[in-house]
């Protein structure tokens, strides 16, 4: 008896592939030449992780120095065992480039650099000074700047297959030239001084002072108060480019102190007729050093410490100290009102006279007054009769004339007599009388007694 079949034999798949390039430079994507055989599944691992599931992988490399296994995992549709192929490479060491200077700024106008060469797995070296210079391939080269402006210095550092770059930027400028004025250094009292900046080459700017101030200002205003020492002041100055420099004058202001002026009025600022005399009385230190220099405000002056004055009328006087110190020249000054008030005029009645008086004031019996519009003023002796009468008034309405002591042409004797007075103020006030007692005597008399002394 006979039987047949068909038998059919399936291939296996068979895993294999190449690198073609393993010592490239990190990072890199591995070129895999994939030869696998009867495959239709792929599954690609690196270093132990599935990365892939393609024919033609992409398998990136990205550390320099490190151990890589490419492994394939190769199938098929027929459900026999997978193959499996390993290729094993250690990625190449990449140089590292970096460098340090002397210094990256330059403020004279020139620059001269010395590189320090910190590279490492690297054995030649690129260095681009960025001014158009030759490029220079020393491990550590120097390099002369001679002209101002911004340089990017480069380092390309390779071991003959893989390189890296490095830079930094240097600057070449010049620093200000700094200098500055001021247009007072010397006062008395507060010192306002306004600073003039003549620096170049600068556009920024730190002042400082000697009394723990500052300014950024360019030409600051500041004001310094009254010592007897000098201030210091220094001005730091810096551009754009970073360079700086700064110049001291030393003591350069001097705000002398004042004597500091003052005085009281007594017996107050206000005071009212008959009284008309003021008492200044210097309140200034006591100094042998000082001048004083009064300006009572009627035409008066005056140069002693303290000054007693009296005053012809009522109203307001501006009373001036000046206290000049000799030793600093400096002045200090105070101003006080002194006030006399009084009626729109006034009328005071003298008690006697003498007619043989040196005194021009005491050889006539003239009452003193002013802004009157009318008065009359009449004398009697002891048995009434009538000796004078006047009503004459000068254009201030001040009583123009006074009783001489005679009669008819003839003195009278050595007598009491008595005076009767009416007037009236221009601004049509009626006269009260006279008193002659300031602490509660009689008063508003408009008639009364005067002696005649012989």
């Amino acid at each position: 008896d006979t039987a047949g079949g068909i038998l059919q034999l399936n291939p296996v798949a068979r895993a294999q592939f190449s690198i073609n390039n393993p010592n490239t430079c990190v990072p890199f994507i591995a070129s895999v030449a994939n030869a696998s055989q009867y495959t239709t599944k792929y599954k690609w691992l690196l270093n132990g992780v599935l990365t892939d599931t393609v024919a033609n992988p992409t398998l990136r490399i990205n550390q320099p120095s490190t151990p890589y296994t490419i492994t394939l995992i190769a199938d098929n549709i027929y459900g026999c065992k997978p193959d499996t192929f390993s290729i094993s490479f250690t990625s190449r060491i990449k140089p590292k480039a970096t460098f340090a200077l002397n210094d990256t700024l330059g403020c004279t106008g020139f620059l001269n650099v010395v590189t320090i060469n910190q590279s490492t797995n690297a054995n030649s070296y690129q260095w681009d000074w960025g001014d158009n210079s030759v490029i220079s391939s020393l491990t550590s080269p120097t390099h002369l700047y001679t002209f101002t402006g911004r340089y990017l210095i480069t380092i390309v550092a390779s071991d003959g297959v893989c390189k890296d770059t490095a830079n930094t930027y240097v600057t070449v400028a010049t620093k200000p030239i700094v200098d500055f004025s001021a247009d007072d250094t010397l006062t008395c009292d507060t010192a306002r001084v306004q600073f003039t900046n003549l620096t170049r080459n600068s556009d920024r700017y730190l002042w400082s002072f000697s009394d723990g101030t500052f300014s950024t200002e360019t030409d600051p205003l500041k004001n310094f108060t009254p010592s007897d020492l000098r201030y210091t002041v220094k001005l730091l100055a810096g551009n754009s480019a970073g360079c700086k420099d700064s110049l001291i004058k030393p003591n350069l202001i001097l705000a002398k102190v004042p004597p500091a002026s003052d005085f009281l009025i007594t017996p107050a600022p206000a005071i009212s007729v008959p009284d008309y005399t003021f008492s200044f009385n210097n309140l200034t230190l006591n100094s042998n050093k000082y001048n004083y220099q009064w300006s009572l405000g009627d035409g008066a002056f005056a140069s002693t410490r303290d000054v007693t004055h009296k005053y012809a009328d009522t109203g307001n006087y501006f009373v001036r100290l000046i206290v000049l110190d000799t030793s600093t020249n400096c002045p200090d000054t105070t101003i006080k009102i002194a006030r006399i008030d009084g009626y729109p005029g006034y009328l005071f009645v003298p008690n006697a006279f003498y007619p043989n008086s040196i005194r021009t004031e005491f050889k006539t019996f003239k009452p003193m007054g002013k802004g009157l519009e009318d008065y009359h003023l009449q004398i009697f002796d002891s048995w009434g009769k009538l000796l004078f009468e006047t009503r004459e008034l000068d254009a201030a309405g001040s009583p123009a004339k006074g009783w001489d002591g005679t009669y008819n042409g003839m003195p009278v004797p050595q007598d009491s007599y008595a005076w009767r007075i009416t007037a009236y103020f221009k601004s049509g006030k009626k006269w009260d009388g006279m008193s002659y007692s300031k602490s509660g005597g009689k008063a508003g008399n408009t008639f009364g007694t005067l002696t005649l002394f012989r």
